[in-house]
């Protein structure tokens, strides 16, 4: 039932904001009337058609902007995610008032466009009261407020306004339009030119034939200065209301179907399916929003689920860190029967005691993200710091001792899909849907340089003195750049389709590119295809390498991971994974390889024999990137569960453990 209590959530906020206005301004229009006796509580009828259009009519709109958004993404930026505009880092309040501007030219446009013969049966609605008052606010046909309002929000949001801009100026439209059509005696004074008052409005309402067609603007009157339709005589005040029309529907149902009954040429046949029609298509709408609402609900639900995991986790294995000292001390005195017991006795075999076992064993720190997916992590070479990016467009960078957050970088517009960092942890960069790469100092907090890319950056590398960077993108193109100028250096193109991993080695010789079933070892300088690395049955989805560029590791979703030797051409073939294999890293001796997938499970092996020496457990989603430090001695995962893991795998009891 949590679609009811999603539906009663928005109810009951609409019912506040309804009490609040119904206390105000009815104090209001007591005290300065623009028509004294005329109230909106006077006719029962058209106050309830106004309360179905204020708790029905949003619910309609949240689904049909969704709508109007993915199909707009599709018309203009062929499915892409659209490019970042100016406008998106410009400060808040600015874009606040930058919206205002550009929606009230567009509504003053569309809102003269509805009141032409063509289209006037839809705005008709909401001109029908009589009783002129706050409560007409809401009362728009679905069509009007889909070919203007939804418009309108939907085309900002194109622009590469923020959607935090909109959420910001909802409360202040939503208090200002109940202003403008309260029955309020006021007319700003000196300012009536410059915002639009209750009487300026009242003005476009009136059936007087001299408010006829007059003051359009919704928030700037100087639009209808400019366009000659500004009519507010000093003086007087509107007295008559409504379409002129005796018999206007007064229901919602009637008003609905209005528009399409009342048309030339319309046969009662027609008019009959359109009236059982029409409140099909309504629950339909309000179906879809229950729907999505539930959705979001759920996945919020799920969030909040995993964050009580992680705070079990860390309980439990707080609570078993000090039998499982003495199992360690019972391993390293060679008491074999001991460890056995007192690890039998703390960790029940189960999924989830396996989960804390692992967590205690590694001495593992689980830090719960902000909510979202993280996508990439990335450990400098010395084990101290860790950056993350994830879905809402953060790139975050933690101590990698305490889990501590340092800080967070927000310059993508968009999910970061990859991270990578220098082995010193000074520079880090970021890929992200939004088609640019970029490139951020550490000590200073600031972005170095971004480079544009056609399409979504699905992997970044940087060389080990964090001066260049490597990006690649999902229409094959990999690029080398200067992070100081963002210049292009080298640029290449594989064969049709995404560049989904690449790896640069600690001199910046050797690049590694992986694309479907093959990994191909390039010449940094040239670009060069130097030599294929072929093997793996389907997509190879990652790529780690040495900072010599003697071994390289690639990851498939074919479940296994392979170490290759550049050196003598001999290859490893590692399996264990039971999903696809998602994220991979090597250590800088070589010697030690981490992998993640699918199955949830971090795993690390002896490069050398191919051995798997610990199977990790603590993520609840699949793994989504790994990263080892140079010594082997700290691991990070990183989930689509939203949580990161600091693994000190030198503090484990071995995977062979006394059973």
């Amino acid at each position: 039932m949590d679609w009811l209590w999603n539906f009663g959530e928005f109810w009951l906020t609409t019912l506040a904001w309804l009490a609040g206005f119904g206390v105000v301004f009815g104090l209001l229009t007591r005290l300065m009337p623009c028509n004294p006796g005329m109230a909106w509580w006077k006719n029962p009828r058209g106050t309830a058609t106004d309360l179905v259009y204020w708790l029905i009519v949003p619910l309609f709109l949240r689904v049909v902007r969704t709508v109007m958004l993915v199909l707009g993404v599709a018309l203009l930026f062929g499915g892409r995610d659209p490019q970042p505009l100016p406008v998106g880092g410009w400060p808040l309040w600015l874009q606040c008032l930058a919206i205002l501007v550009l929606q009230d030219v567009m509504l003053y446009v569309i809102h003269r466009a509805f009141h032409t013969r063509l289209a006037w049966r839809f705005h008709a609605v909401h001109h029908s009261p009589t009783e002129l008052d706050w409560t007409a606010t809401a009362r728009f046909h679905p069509v009007n407020n889909l070919l203007a309002f939804s418009l309108a929000d939907v085309a900002v949001l194109l622009l590469g306004f923020k959607p935090e801009a909109l959420v910001l100026l909802a409360p202040f439209n939503i208090v200002y339009s109940a202003m403008v059509h309260a029955n309020l005696n006021w007319t700003f004074g000196p300012l009536r030119y410059v915002f639009a008052s209750p009487v300026f409005h009242r003005w476009h309402h009136t059936t007087r034939e001299e408010g006829l067609d007059k003051n359009f603007a919704s928030t700037f009157p100087v639009l209808d200065l400019l366009g000659g339709t500004f009519y507010m005589p000093a003086g007087r005040l509107p007295d008559a209301f409504g379409t002129g029309e005796a018999h206007f529907p007064e229901t919602f149902w009637g008003q609905f179907v209005y528009p399409w009954q009342s048309a030339p040429g319309v046969t009662r046949a027609w008019r009959k399916w359109v009236r059982v029609a029409a409140p099909v298509a309504v629950l339909a709408c309000v179906g879809i929003y229950g729907y999505a609402f539930l959705a979001e609900r759920n996945e919020k639900l799920a969030n909040e689920a995993n964050q009580i995991r992680v705070r079990q986790w860390r309980a439990e294995a707080s609570r078993h860190a000090a039998q499982l000292d003495l199992a360690r001390q019972a391993c390293r005195d060679n008491d074999i029967a001991r460890a056995t017991t007192l690890l039998d006795a703390s960790f029940p075999e189960s999924e989830e005691q396996e989960y804390v076992r692992d967590l205690c064993r590694a001495r593992c720190l689980l830090v719960a993200g902000k909510g979202g997916p993280i996508l990439g992590v990335a450990l400098s070479a010395d084990g101290r710091r860790i950056v993350t990016g994830d879905h809402e467009g953060r790139v975050t960078v933690y101590d990698a001792a305490s889990g501590r957050e340092e800080m967070t970088h927000r310059g993508h517009v968009g999910p970061v899909s990859c991270v990578a960092i220098a082995p010193d942890g000074r520079r880090i960069a970021s890929g992200g849907h939004d088609g640019t790469a970029q490139a951020w100092d550490v000590a200073a907090r600031h972005l170095v340089n971004s480079h544009e890319h056609p399409a979504a950056v699905l992997a970044v590398a940087l060389r080990a003195d964090g001066q260049r960077v490597v990006s690649a993108d999902a229409v094959s193109n990999v690029e080398i750049w200067d992070a100081a100028n963002g210049q292009r250096r080298t640029a290449h193109r594989g064969q049709e389709g995404a560049i989904a991993a690449v790896a640069l080695s600690g001199d910046g010789q050797r690049l590694v590119s992986c694309q479907r079933t093959t990994a191909v070892v390039h010449d940094e300088a040239t670009m060069q295809d130097a030599m294929p690395l072929e093997g793996h049955a389907d997509l190879v989805s990652c790529v780690g390498i040495t900072p010599d560029g003697l071994r390289v590791v690639t990851g498939s979703h074919d479940q296994s991971v392979r170490a290759w030797d550049l050196a003598t051409w001999q290859t490893l073939v590692l399996r264990g994974h039971t999903g696809a294999v998602t994220a991979v890293a090597v250590s800088g001796d070589g010697t030690r390889i981490v992998s993640g997938g699918k199955d949830r499970v971090v795993r690390v092996w002896d490069a050398l024999t191919g051995r798997a020496s610990l199977a990790l457990r603590g993520h609840t989603g699949a793994i989504s990137g790994v990263g080892i430090s140079a010594d082997g001695r700290r691991i990070v995962s990183a989930s689509l569960d939203g949580t990161l893991a600091i693994w000190d795998v030198a503090a484990c009891v071995a995977d062979d453990r006394p059973r």
